[in-house]
């Protein structure tokens, strides 16, 4: 499921001599804990006493998906702190705020040092939304909190099911010291909570009986003169030599029948035989089916970047990259980097494409090539978290025949084409991937 956050911080007066750890707090620890490609958005709030306390919200960071760096900017640029704390209008407002997103899993981070003290109620703000069906985490991190405030935020994430830390404060205390990120522990560990599926005992491999019946030698009756039936199971397995297992079948209703020495000798012997044919056809028939998945493979490599043949997947992405690097030229012109253009430079991404006045970068571009006209591709791991890192300017284009008259297919924003479904996070055929490959793949 989706999640939308949004930080809120108290920007009364007392938060002042606090905005400085505040800052970092929000920098190092808060950040770093976060979903990039979910919306997130910063508001500060305080109460003006001129106006009777009226809330006053600033919009910071609107709700968005945004890279890590408009979060740091946003919080660098912090105003100063002013006014009064009216926390339960605040929450109210942050909750108004995300009923829009009703499929999305809903988060407030709050940052206060403090009670409310314009008359209002926060837990009783939070207790409504939930009667009202609306369920919103609250993450409360708690600066220099007494003893009555800890109890009720502490109260007030047990309802909402989200989290509360609280950091001591006092004048000159550095964010440097150890003791605060041990204070937001829960904090992160909220953050960062991973489900796990209950597994019920009969699925676990341990309740799974055997399938084959046991070999060794059976009981038998010394005074019988019989030879038990015998069912004969043959067992062929892709990875293993065929496997033949004899199981008796007693026949409690079974007829003992005098047979002469030869007789007994001469049945063996023809059952030695077919079972020796049935043998050797099987072997036939696995030889076959080997051959059959031997030349599918073959067949399906035919339309992939050969995973095996260096010199083959370093002249795809060769030829690639010098047509994307012309169609970019007549694009952008002058602005455009080719980081590979000299040699390999094993960086997270091919292409830059940058803001001359500025001096940064305008687009992240990674380009994929393949043999003929196939829609899956693949990220390593580096060029994913490049991904994360940079949602709104980061661009993909997958080129085709790039060794007889290549096209592409541009995807000007990947993660909104995943969320769109014209990018899917699966294959459509069975194929061999690299570990630590994320594999995408265009449906539209």
């Amino acid at each position: 499921m989706q999640t939308v956050t949004e930080i809120v911080i108290d920007f009364s007066g007392s938060m002042r001599e606090r905005l400085a750890l505040t800052k970092e707090i929000l920098l190092y620890d808060v950040i770093p804990n976060l979903d990039f490609a979910s919306r997130i958005g910063i508001k500060t709030f305080y109460g003006n006493p001129k106006d009777n306390n009226a809330l006053v919200v600033g919009e910071v960071l609107p709700l968005s998906i945004c890279r890590s760096e408009d979060l740091v900017q946003a919080i660098s640029q912090l105003g100063v702190p002013d006014g009064n704390s009216p926390i339960a209008e605040a929450i109210s407002n942050s909750v108004a705020s995300l009923k829009e997103f009703r499929t999305f899993d809903k988060k407030i981070i709050l940052i206060t040092d403090g009670e409310d003290n314009c008359g209002g109620d926060y837990e009783l703000e939070a207790r409504k939304a939930g009667e009202a069906g609306f369920f919103c985490e609250i993450h409360i991190i708690g600066i220099g909190l007494t003893t009555g405030e800890m109890e009720k935020a502490q109260r007030i994430s047990d309802l909402t099911n989200g989290s509360f830390s609280n950091v001591d404060f006092y004048k000159g205390l550095t964010y440097s010291q150890a003791g605060i990120k041990e204070s937001l522990t829960k904090f992160k560990q909220a953050m960062n909570v991973v489900s796990k599926a209950n597994i019920p005992p009969q699925y676990t491999a341990k309740a799974i009986p055997s399938i084959h019946p046991p070999l060794g030698p059976q009981a038998t009756n010394s005074n019988s003169s019989t030879t038990p039936d015998a069912q004969i199971i043959v067992s062929v397995d892709d990875d293993e030599e065929e496997k033949l297992y004899i199981q008796q079948v007693p026949d409690e209703e079974e007829t003992i029948v005098e047979m002469d020495k030869n007789s007994i000798k001469e049945q063996l012997l023809e059952n030695e035989n077919v079972l020796r044919k049935v043998v050797e056809e099987l072997a036939s028939i696995k030889s076959d089916i080997k051959e059959i998945k031997s030349s599918k493979i073959r067949l399906e490599n035919e339309d992939t970047t050969v995973q095996g043949d260096e010199e083959l997947n370093e002249e795809i992405r060769s030829k690639s990259e010098a047509y994307l690097f012309g169609y970019l030229k007549k694009k952008y012109a002058d602005r455009v980097v080719w980081l590979n253009e000299e040699e390999e430079s094993y960086s997270d991404h091919d292409f830059e494409i940058v803001d001359i006045d500025s001096d940064t970068v305008e687009y992240f571009i990674e380009c994929k090539g393949t043999l003929k006209d196939k829609r899956t591709f693949y990220l390593t791991k580096g060029e994913w978290r490049r991904f994360l890192n940079h949602t709104k300017n980061y661009q993909v284009y997958l080129i085709h025949n790039v060794f007889d008259n290549p096209s592409h297919i541009f995807i000007d924003n990947l993660l909104d084409w995943l969320l769109k479904g014209k990018v899917v996070p699966y294959l459509l055929n069975n194929e061999k991937v690299k570990a630590e490959r994320i594999t995408l793949t265009v449906v539209d």
